[in-house]
């Protein structure tokens, strides 16, 4: 066990009886920030006991240096694929729900509802398409795009028309 604070440098000493041809396994558990990409040292250094004379003293340290990478959202096409639907989608989202809820509030709500309902089947199709074949996305993306606009837009003016008609509403 090592007594010595994470990130000191310090060293952790221990001190065991091997046979020859033994070995010894330090396994090392801390926590590393996502954003982190950092080198891990780690130097083993062996001392003959004070009764033993060792005929070869200058092979008694290795290190071993290991690149410790935040983790990467590469991999398998498909996971490739559907992490990708995932941001996209999450990137319409900011868009979406802020429109919806305004064109609900100052044009209509059953046809925010009914233009919500056109988006999530655009983005279903978008899904099904992207995950099959990336380029044949173009028709699914269309399908969720339009109705987005169309919510912003109209979510804005309406919004924009009210404030004109009453100032001091707001």
């Amino acid at each position: 066990m090592c007594s010595v604070a994470a990130g000191s440098g310090g060293n952790a000493n221990q001190s065991v009886d091997l046979p020859v041809g033994g070995q010894v396994v330090v396994t090392v558990t801390c926590d590393i920030a996502s954003s982190a990409t950092l080198s891990f040292f780690n130097t083993a250094t062996i001392t003959a006991p004070m009764n033993i004379s060792d005929p070869v003293g200058v092979n008694n340290s290795a290190t071993d240096v290991d690149t410790i990478a935040a983790p990467a959202t590469t991999g398998h096409p498909v996971f490739e694929r559907l992490f990708r639907v995932q941001m996209n989608t999450l990137e319409q989202l900011i868009i979406f729900v802020p429109a919806i809820l305004l064109f609900a509030r100052y044009v209509h709500p059953l046809v925010a509802a009914a233009l919500g309902l056109v988006f999530i089947l655009g983005r279903w199709l978008y899904f099904r398409a992207y995950v099959r074949d990336p380029k044949r996305r173009g028709t699914g993306f269309l399908i969720a795009v339009i109705p987005n606009s169309l919510l912003l837009l109209g979510g804005l003016i309406g919004a924009l028309i009210t404030l004109i008609r009453y100032p001091g509403l707001y």
